[in-house]
């Protein structure tokens, strides 16, 4: 094989470097050192001049071996499409894990990149021409494959409106700002239904106006169900020296958090977010929020609660463009000119002006210019609109004061965000309390979840949600420009202290009345604190008695304690807490109206009268004493599990007899708890099956039972609903299946129930005599009746 033939961009050590390479490796056998070791010697070979035009970035083997787990193994009949695809880093993994491949179609512009790439993936149909022009040709002549998956590393640059680039996209509905948009767009359209795209791409895409237009047709086209986070800029692509933070997607045709900051996936987490925590249901501009850790943010929060436009705040970006306005910049600050402020006039978020540095200090106040000005009337609160690299913070605010800029006007260069009303001053409140705001760690955290980028738009800001006037002004009384960032926080964020206390002596008292430690987790200590309306800072004597149902204890958490759990864990508060609220007779189900259907709006839950009581007193000297009185006349969630359930047990006539153990269970125990009056017709054992049979009743009811192979072990009337129990005692050999139609199947205990299980009819239910209050529900629309045969058939 002579490398000279396909590769005259290397060098002759490289050259020979590659040779040994290929000709020692078949693409499907390539492990993944041998193609990294491809990818670094192709790498160094670029033309940068190429490398910027076609906006290349190679896949490292580590990411594309984790893209490739991504798809469903079991995929059939494989038709790949790999658009950009390089040397084939992709599609060697994907292939190598699909294995079931039908057709691989690659697209690959480069010739310093298509030529390994033609020896990397013999027999594969590989296009040397333009992806886009290609991709839209087969569009509009509907001719194309339509592909079951697709991994793609596309190429990352801008595209302008009036490039051959975006016209053609237009050709076939797509608009969008950026090669990499482009090509998954593309991807999208050329997707069968079902089919699976796995991408590695910037994630600026997430917001801003420019790509709504790309959203609007990702979304209403594809569903989201995975997504990936490198949280380092700089890790996916060292070698290139990217700065963008990229993530991988995996998205499935006509159909949401993982991350690491280690790009070899050492530190590899998943975390599951519903999918509106992804996409909001209402938002108009359909930003997507990946979360960039466990933390989740709600508009309901008292901190993200209002828009800028209810502040009545306005959000722009400085308008000054410098060199545009040169004619009037000037270098020094002088009597005939006004401050023309730069980030560099910041430091520890102080104003520092003048200052020598190779930008201008002052700008000239002319009719032409004065447009361009703020007036000094007011505080104004800047934000940085680029953060530098690996800077630790996204949002970083910033306060001008009037009495700082002794002249009539100001002028914010373009590098800046600028905070105002209508283009005039705030008041010293208002802006020392957006930037306290602003300064925090959980709004920048919030902001990372919508922005990917080291941008910071005015655009991003006006989408973003803050806390109310009065709270801004709450904020404005203790900020101050030199404090740390750990006192922000606690500003911000309330007293973290004061809410951990009070959810510790929540766990406490749960534990002092008996409650089991499953319900002295953190959501039983909000349900029980919610109950009691005892807030961070109030006091246990305080407390008070009110109805609440599980939303209104959702948010009453969420406002409170800042503790945040999405509508889908209603039931986590619902059975792992109230529950066994109600069980242990510490809160009562709607005391003012017991017979409230569960659907109205008003079924709520009171903290029981003692419990009160006693929680009143859990500051104070009596509490010991108060305790030891409420357990002496009230019995702990403890001992009601592990005492049988008080029920009212209707007695069964049984004629004497011979049955076993658990036949004997059945009838005295579990007949008169779930089956209210029946009357016991058969019931037999090993050793006698005619121990009772009443063959006479069953005839009445028109049953024959034909041979004592085939019958269950028990056989019970319940007259009041004409129902037949068929009931099947387990201890050695098995349950019936289907076939038996057996209605019950009892055991002996719970060891006995988990052999068996799996062997148990649907529609079925389960009875275990060491727990004889309890049964088990085997699916099926209804619980202990019997179906019809229309049913049993669907």
């Amino acid at each position: 094989m002579n490398l000279d033939l396909y590769s005259p961009h290397l060098n002759k050590n490289s050259r020979n470097t590659y040779s040994m390479i290929v000709q020692h490796s078949i693409f499907c056998n390539m492990t993944p050192n041998t193609v990294d070791t491809i990818r670094k010697v192709v790498n160094d070979q670029l033309i940068p001049k190429n490398k910027a035009e076609y906006g290349q970035f190679m896949t490292p083997s580590v990411i594309a071996e984790f893209m490739a787990k991504l798809f469903d193994k079991q995929a059939l009949n494989v038709k790949l499409i790999d658009c950009g695809a390089g040397i084939g880093s992709l599609s060697i993994s994907a292939i190598s894990h699909l294995k079931n491949i039908e057709q691989v179609d690659l697209w690959e512009i480069d010739p310093i990149m298509s030529k390994p790439l033609e020896v990397n993936m013999k027999e594969m149909e590989i296009f040397t021409e333009d992806f886009i022009s290609s991709a839209v040709t087969k569009l509009l002549d509907n001719d194309h494959e339509l592909y079951t998956h697709a991994i793609i590393n596309p190429p990352y640059k801008k595209i302008n409106s009036n490039s051959k680039h975006r016209l053609e996209l237009r050709k076939v509905g797509i608009e969008t700002v950026n090669l990499y948009s482009a090509f998954l767009a593309l991807t999208i359209k050329m997707m069968a239904d079902d089919g699976q795209i796995v991408a590695i791409i910037p994630r600026s895409f997430c917001n801003g106006p420019y790509y709504k237009s790309f959203r609007e047709l990702m979304l209403k086209e594809c569903s989201i169900e995975h997504i990936h986070i490198f949280d380092s800029r700089n890790k996916a692509f060292k070698e290139d020296d990217v700065l963008q933070e990229n993530i991988i997607i995996k998205l499935v045709k006509s159909k949401v958090s993982n991350q690491s900051s280690d790009h070899k996936f050492n530190d590899y987490q998943e975390n599951i977010f519903v999918f509106e925590d992804i996409v909001k249901p209402n938002d108009p501009e359909i930003f997507i929020h990946i979360p960039t850790n466990t933390r989740t943010f709600s508009d309901e929060q008292a901190l993200f609660s209002k828009t800028l436009s209810e502040l009545n705040l306005n959000v722009s970006t400085g308008p000054v463009v410098d060199f545009r306005m040169k004619e009037y910049l000037e270098m020094e600050a002088s009597e005939d000119n006004v401050p023309l402020l730069y980030p560099h006039h910041f430091e520890n978020r102080k104003l520092v002006y003048p200052r020598v540095h190779k930008k201008p200090n002052a700008i000239r106040v002319e009719p032409a210019s004065q447009k361009w000005l703020f007036p000094n009337d007011g505080y104004y609160v800047l934000v940085k609109r680029f953060s530098a690299k690996e800077e630790r913070r996204r949002i970083v605010a910033y306060v001008v004061a009037p009495n700082e800029i002794n002249k009539k006007w100001i002028g914010f260069e373009n590098h800046w965000n600028v905070f105002h009303i209508k283009k005039h001053g705030l008041s010293k409140d208002i802006a020392f309390g957006l930037a306290c705001f602003l300064n925090s760690t959980i709004v920048d955290d919030y902001f990372r979840v919508f922005s990917g980028h080291t941008q910071v738009n005015a655009t991003d800001l006006k989408n973003m949600k803050y806390p109310s006037i009065e709270s801004l002004g709450e904020l404005s009384k203790q900020y101050e420009i030199t404090i740390d960032q750990n006192e922000i926080d606690r500003l911000v964020e309330g007293d973290d202290e004061a809410i951990q206390q009070k959810l510790d002596d929540a766990r406490q008292i749960l534990n002092d009345i008996g409650m089991p430690k499953e319900q002295q987790n953190q959501i039983s200590a909000l349900c029980f604190l919610a109950l009691l309306d005892i807030t961070p800072h109030k006091s246990w004597k305080d407390a008070k008695e009110r109805m609440m149902g599980i939303t209104p204890i959702m948010k009453w958490s969420h406002e409170h304690y800042k503790k945040y759990y999405a509508q889908n864990t209603r039931e986590d508060f619902r059975k792992g807490s109230i529950h066994q609220f109600l069980e242990a007779a510490i809160a009562l189900e709607n005391p003012d109206k017991p017979n409230r259907p569960k659907n109205s709006p008003n079924f709520g839950y009171q903290i029981e009268s003692h419990i009160l009581n006693l929680v009143i007193s859990f500051e104070t000297d009596d509490y010991q004493s108060k305790l030891k009185e409420y357990l002496s006349t009230r019995t702990s969630l403890i001992d009601t599990y592990e005492r049988a359930r008080a029920m009212h047990m209707v007695p069964l006539n049984l004629p004497d007899g011979n049955h076993s153990v658990l036949i004997k269970a059945i009838i005295e125990n579990f007949a008169p708890r779930f089956i209210h009056g029946g009357i016991p017709l058969y019931a037999g054992d090993t050793g006698d099956k005619d121990g009772l049979f009443n063959k006479e009743y069953l005839k009445d009811l028109n049953v024959e039972l034909d041979g004592h192979g085939k019958l269950p072990d028990v056989i019970i009337h319940d007259p009041t609903k004409n129902w037949l129990f068929l009931i099947e005692s387990v201890t050695s050999t098995g349950p019936v299946d289907h076939k038996r139609l057996v209605f019950v199947s009892a055991f002996p205990d719970r060891k006995l129930y988990a052999k068996f299980s799996s062997k148990l009819a649907w529609e079925t239910e389960v009875w275990i005599a060491e727990h004889p209050t309890h049964m088990i529900h085997l699916n099926g629309t209804r619980f202990m009746g019997p179906y019809t045969d229309k049913e049993l058939d669907s």
